[in-house]
């Protein structure tokens, strides 16, 4: 999987940095390491950019098991 930039990543939608940012912040050579959700709590972005990471986990499970 090639690595998302971070210049790419801004213009991702919440939902979707969220998920970019778990499968590739840890990374070696990653530009998304130690981001964290940059959006204000209580917000729709905020939200979404969990969903994303949520998203991230349940395929990431499923493709182990």
């Amino acid at each position: 999987m090639k690595l998302v930039t971070k210049e790419q990543w801004d213009k991702l939608s919440p939902r979707s940095q969220g998920y970019v940012c778990y499968l590739q912040g840890n990374r070696p050579g990653s530009e998304l390491k130690g981001i964290v959700n940059p959006y204000f709590k209580h917000t729709k972005q905020h939200r979404d950019f969990y969903e994303g990471e949520y998203d991230a986990v349940i395929e990431t499970v499923e493709s182990e098991g």
